[in-house]
């Protein structure tokens, strides 16, 4: 059902959609008021979403293309545009904690769609959606047990298995070489040939990878 407003600068009245006004936008009547109007972070931010009829469809990031997840940029830095969109919602994310996608549509920055979890529910919740698309998913002690992994100057020994290689590439979009080495308990080097095809190389054909 449309909301009828007035234009924030030139008062005109208008109709827009009540889900642009939860997001904050329909707040100007045409395209030449809003250009006008200097654009705060948050309107920048939203304009670059495609905000749904309602807080139960996803609202894609429709900026970086080319990047799994969205990413916008605050302040001269560049972060996370789900994690961005979560604390516009509810405030900063309390350490220990990441954001994470209840819709599994890693560019969906619908604040309804998101909640919080630690870094070993992320990586469980990725590998249990089996986004790796490998038949070998389960609970694994890497994920169940990483207390047992081999950690330090031990983390050398750790072992891998090739459904692990898609989702530690994954997660570099969000995280570190070091978080990464922290979460899977591997060492940095590590993490770092397997980005960059140090190792593993048999399971990449050309772009693609064959796990």
């Amino acid at each position: 059902m449309p909301v009828r407003r007035n234009c924030f600068l030139c008062r005109k009245p208008f109709l827009t959609k009540k889900s642009r006004i939860l997001v904050g936008h329909g707040r100007f009547c045409s395209v030449s008021c809003s250009r006008k109007s200097p654009l705060s972070t948050e309107e920048r931010f939203w304009e670059k979403v495609k905000v749904g009829e309602n807080t139960e469809s996803c609202w894609p990031w429709i900026k970086s293309p080319t990047t799994p997840y969205g990413v916008f940029n605050l302040k001269g830095r560049n972060v996370s545009a789900h994690r961005y969109s979560w604390e516009l919602r509810n405030g900063p994310i309390p350490a220990g904690f990441d954001v994470l996608h209840g819709c599994d549509i890693p560019k969906c920055v619908n604040p309804w769609h998101l909640y919080l979890g630690t870094d070993k529910e992320n990586v469980a919740d990725r590998v249990r959606r089996k986004r790796s698309s490998s038949k070998e998913n389960g609970n694994h002690a890497w994920i169940t047990h990483p207390e047992k992994m081999a950690k330090g100057e031990r983390a050398h020994s750790a072992k891998l298995l090739p459904y692990m290689i898609p989702v530690i590439i994954e997660m570099r979009e969000i995280y570190s070489f070091g978080k990464i080495a922290r979460i899977v308990g591997i060492s940095k080097k590590t993490a770092i040939e397997i980005y960059y095809r140090k190792t593993w190389k048999h399971l990449w054909d050309g772009e693609k990878l064959l796990v």
